[in-house]
C-alpha cells in the first residue's frame, strides 16, 4: 500500500428511495450539480468504454474531454446525461479513427438511436 494513495469505497445504488439518495450524496459530498453531473458522465465513460474494449485508448481521453467542453458550453443541454455519454463516445470514436457503430453502444445505453443520432448532429455544430 502506497502511503500517498488515497482509499475510496464508492456505494452505488440504482433504487430513488430516500435512503438511495441520502447514501447518494455521501458519494458527491461537495460537488454542486453541474460538477457531479460530470464526474457521473466520467465514470459511465469509462464503463462504457471498457463494454466496447476502448479502455486504454485515445478514445478515453477524447471522450473526457469531449464531455467537459460539452458541459462548460451546455451544448447538449436539455438531454439526458445517457444520451451525452453515447453521443461523446460515437464521436470521439469517430474523431480517433477507431469507429464504434451506434448499434454497438446501444447495447450498454438506455437511450434511442434516434437521440444519439439528434445529439451528434448538434454536436457536430458545435465542434466541426
Amino acid at each position: 500500500y502506497n502511503q500517498n494513495q488515497m482509499m475510496t469505497t464508492k456505494i452505488s445504488f440504482t433504487g430513488k428511495s430516500k435512503k438511495a439518495q441520502e447514501l447518494m450524496r455521501g458519494n458527491f459530498p461537495r460537488l454542486g450539480g453541474a460538477e457531479r453531473n460530470f464526474v457521473e458522465g466520467q465514470i459511465r465513460i469509462n464503463q462504457l468504454c471498457e463494454n466496447l474494449n476502448l479502455k486504454q485508448s485515445d478514445v478515453l481521453n477524447e471522450a473526457f474531454k469531449l464531455l467537459k467542453d460539452i458541459e462548460d458550453n451546455k451544448a447538449l443541454k436539455g438531454h439526458s446525461l445517457e444520451t451525452k455519454v453515447a453521443c461523446v463516445i460515437v464521436f470521439a470514436s469517430r474523431f480517433c479513427n477507431k469507429e464504434k457503430k451506434i448499434e454497438d453502444i446501444l447495447k450498454y445505453v438506455k437511450t434511442k438511436k434516434r437521440d444519439i443520432s439528434h445529439c451528434y448532429k448538434k454536436l457536430k455544430r458545435a465542434f466541426p
